[in-house]
Order: C-alpha cells, then sequence, then structure tokens
C-alpha cells in the first residue's frame, strides 16, 4: 500500500468521524450511506483534501443523502473532545490492520466501522479512544473490548 493511499483512508476516516457528529449518525450509518460511493471518495481523497473539511462534509451529507440522526457523541461530555482528526487517525490504524488481512480497502473500511468497537471509541468520556492501536486492533480482530488489557 502506498502512502498516498494510506492518506486516502485516513481523510476518509476522518470525513466519516466529521459527518458522524455533525449529522449525529452513529459511524456505521454514515458508512451505510456512503456505500455505493465509498470507493469514488477513497480514490478521489487526495484531490478532495484540499477543501475544507466542512465543505467537503456538507457536499457528501448532500449528494449521499445523509439525514440527521440522534447519536450526539459531543453534547454533555465530562471531558475534552478529541479532534475528527484525532479520531480518525484512530480509525486509519484499524483499517489499515484489516487491509493488510483483505485486499480489498473498500471492504476493510467497512469490515472495521462495522466492528462493534466503534461505538466505544465515540464514546468520548470512556477514553477508549485513547487506547494503544495494538489493543485497540486486537479488540478489533476479537469483535469486543477485552477487559484484561484495560
Amino acid at each position: 500500500m502506498t502512502e498516498k493511499d494510506k492518506d486516502n483512508i485516513y481523510f476518509v476516516c476522518c470525513m466519516v468521524e466529521v459527518i458522524g457528529r455533525k449529522t449525529k449518525n452513529r459511524r456505521h450509518d454514515v458508512i451505510e450511506y456512503l456505500r455505493d460511493g465509498l470507493a469514488h471518495e477513497l480514490e478521489y481523497a487526495d484531490v478532495t483534501h484540499c477543501l475544507p473539511m466542512e465543505q467537503t462534509a456538507e457536499e457528501w451529507i448532500e449528494i449521499y443523502h445523509i439525514p440527521d440522526g440522534a447519536y450526539d457523541t459531543i453534547s454533555g461530555n465530562e471531558y475534552d473532545i478529541p479532534s475528527s482528526s484525532a479520531i480518525g487517525r484512530v480509525y486509519q490504524n484499524l483499517v489499515l490492520g484489516a487491509a493488510n488481512r483483505q485486499e480489498d480497502t473498500v471492504k476493510a473500511i467497512e469490515a472495521v466501522f462495522a466492528s462493534p468497537i466503534i461505538d466505544n471509541i465515540t464514546d468520548f468520556d470512556s477514553g477508549v479512544y485513547y487506547r494503544s492501536p495494538s489493543y485497540l486492533q486486537y479488540c478489533y480482530e476479537q469483535g469486543e473490548l477485552e477487559d484484561y488489557y484495560m
């Protein structure tokens, strides 16, 4: 995988987080809405990333008809909220690990965002997103958070 491919994955992961926050949708729901255009957005992410993230988010919300949801991960948090780009990096690490086992990057992205640990990562009061990449990769592979690593 080239550095460009890794950067494109990172950008798409960041956009999923931005859109999820903006529309109050679970991240796997955002991926479901993007499904038909995910390969396209991944391929052209190196061009799209030149635009402001908020502009790109608005365009994707409109193009893919992403409605507002009720999954608010921002309001009422006790602690500081990590940036969308910081969470995008967490997602990217999981996708890169999954992509090493699959040839299709789009399927790796879909698999990661379908994982139950994504909701744990977006529970910002839990601090799961601070855990080491190897711990999160292990939990992703197990399909759940593992207590003995916590």
